[in-house]
């Protein structure tokens, strides 16, 4: 029997032995690049992924399984396939994805020929388009963070022109990502390229005016002369005509409304979808005009990335000279532009104390009295911005610096370390963190009511049990039954899901840890035989691992109680990333 090499970055190849097998059709190839990445599955998942009626699936999969038994050879032992269970023996195979977490640095470039899967298309198959499109992200973060870890251990270990090629290549790959920039920027100082250096800041600063409208957060190369963007613009955002009203959420306003006249900074919390955003804005509009800021993903490994973007907007159209000097030197840690002679990073907490102090006193010579940020996503903002921004909040007001905002975030993806920044200055009683709950059934049919006043109650209870009360997932299904004109059907099929659901489902399951993942996977399956001592067998974990991957997950909303928050969890995690291992987890079923 010979070992098989796949190649699944870029188009598809696969090596038996040392000759290239060939195959009669697409979904034999594409079966195969499934089982090598999830390494089996039952024979109901795999016809829902290739083929779109299950019934016809099932009988054409044996076909396509004969095809691929062919197409293999002498490495056809390696695919097993029992009366449900399909699997692929992944020790003897070798795959150009399994070298994404490893792989030296002398090989990284070669091992990326393109897109995950690229060219790789299967007709009347949208599960696995799905899929496809779940995987090539993931993939791309994975080689994005492997070309970002061989870069900073070359620039760290005195190999920077070694580390240059796979610089270059991230720029590449990320031709919007200012962290791929900046990286480049630093292993160029580092190998005496000062040129190189100023010109890759002047192509980042392009592209990033032309397709974002903004400047790069980082430090610009010695000699690069900097302008200002101008001020955000103050933005106040009506509701929509025809918008269905925020309903549910009237204690949660009265909460908002509470806090604000008393002052307070106040946080939104609460997952993707539950109406943070429309509420911040909603809210925010009736008091008059504000700024909007977003977090974006790159911010977290920037450190001050987010502290030196509040700079710049706060510094747009005005001379440095309102600054006075010793404000202005100081801050030339954040961008050294400032200063003749800026200073160089922090490097003990009193420096880092006169940095937050004086920050504090250029907010309050920029800014207006009382002006209001909303601060969009403050999940993704690096720690030292964070932390800076916390201090202004919990010591500004004893200096007459008072900015006041609005910040929305996801509690599952909110850091620890930032939630601890914010807990003080609550506890202070200058801020108040206010929680999204889901809409209960009453809420869910009030909804339904705006859409179609014959809506029955029935559907809303369906609804609220397939969405878990989550206000965009309930608001998205209910318009496709709209369109169906099955929103005053009480009983009926299986509900819909839109792709933007499932999206964001998606990405939130890609973004867990490993082994609380692994348990979305075995309840999606389980069902309603799915239990934590079921998962612990399954997953072959102890206790205490299985309890804490349980409470990740709870903490998360993903779980309430022992259940998955809601069918679409199951729907989508089976659709989109099936259980690695159904054929155990059947066997744990079945043998309860």
């Amino acid at each position: 029997m010979n070992d098989m090499q796949l190649r699944l970055l870029g188009p598809p190849e696969v090596l038996v032995g040392d000759q290239p097998a060939h195959f009669r059709t697409r979904k034999a190839l594409a079966l195969l690049m499934y089982l090598a990445v999830e390494g089996q599955a039952s024979r109901d998942v795999l016809a829902d992924l290739l083929w779109e009626q299950r019934q016809e699936g099932r009988a054409a999969l044996r076909n396509t399984l004969s095809h691929l038994r062919s197409a293999l050879g002498s490495a056809s032992p390696l695919l097993h396939s029992g009366a449900n269970i399909v699997a692929l023996d992944l020790h003897s195979v070798h795959s150009d994805v399994q070298e994404l977490g490893r792989a030296e640095a002398s090989q990284v470039l070669a091992l990326w020929r393109g897109p995950f899967l690229g060219g790789l298309t299967v007709q009347g198959a949208p599960a696995w388009e799905e899929w496809v499109t779940a995987q090539a992200t993931l993939r791309r973060e994975q080689y994005d963070a492997l070309l970002a870890r061989h870069i900073r251990e070359g620039v760290m270990g005195g190999e920077a022109q070694a580390a240059l090629p796979l610089a270059h290549r991230r720029v590449q790959l990320n031709p919007l990502n200012e962290d791929a920039y900046a990286l480049l920027v630093r292993t160029q100082l580092a190998a005496g390229l000062l040129d190189e250096a100023r010109s890759t800041y002047a192509a980042c600063r392009a592209v990033l005016q032309q397709e974002l409208g903004v400047l790069p957060t980082f430090a610009a190369p010695p000699g690069v002369q900097v302008s200002f963007p101008e001020p955000p613009p103050v933005v106040g955002r009506p509701v929509r005509p025809g918008a269905p009203p925020l309903v549910g959420r009237a204690r949660e306003w009265e909460r908002l409304q509470d806090a604000w006249t008393a002052g307070k900074l106040v946080f939104l919390s609460g997952e993707a979808g539950s109406g943070k955003t429309r509420l911040a804005h909603d809210f925010l509009a009736g008091q008059g005009a504000y700024l909007c800021m977003e977090g974006r993903p790159t911010d977290a490994a920037v450190p001050f990335a987010v502290a030196r973007r509040f700079l710049r907007q706060g510094l747009a159209g005005r001379s440095l000279s309102e600054l006075p000097d010793a404000v202005r030197r100081e801050l030339s840690r954040l961008d050294p532009t400032l200063s003749p002679t800026p200073l160089p990073p922090l490097r003990d907490a009193a420096e880092r104390l006169r940095l937050f102090d004086l920050y504090v006193e250029f907010m309050g010579r920029v800014f207006p009295p009382h002006v209001m940020f909303l601060i969009e996503d403050l999940h993704f903002w690096d720690r030292d911005s964070h932390e800076l921004g916390a201090y202004g909040a919990a010591y500004g007001p004893d200096r007459q610096v008072f900015v006041r905002s609005l910040s929305t975030y996801r509690p599952d993806e909110l850091p620890p370390v930032l939630l601890e920044s914010i807990l003080p200055v609550v506890a202070l009683g200058r801020a108040e963190i206010i929680d999204l709950a889901p809409l209960g059934v009453g809420d869910v049919h009030a909804l339904l009511h705006h859409l179609d006043p014959r809506a029955p109650a029935a559907l809303a209870q369906r609804l609220h049990r397939f969405t878990g009360g989550n206000p965009l997932f309930v608001l998205e299904t209910a318009r496709l039954l709209q369109e169906q004109g099955a929103l005053t059907q009480a009983e009926g099929g299986e509900l819909p899901r839109s792709r933007r659901v499932q999206e964001i489902i998606g990405r939130r399951l890609l973004r867990l840890p490993n082994l609380p993942r692994d348990v979305v996977r075995v309840a999606a399956l389980a069902g309603p035989e799915f239990s934590l001592d079921l998962a612990r067998r399954v997953l072959g974990v102890t206790d205490l691992e299985a309890a804490q991957a349980f409470e990740h997950l709870e903490q998360a909303g993903i779980f309430r109680g022992e259940r998955l928050a809601h069918d679409l969890w199951a729907a989508v995690t089976a659709d989109l990333m099936p259980c690695p291992t159904a054929g155990s987890c059947m066997a744990a079923c079945w043998t309860r």
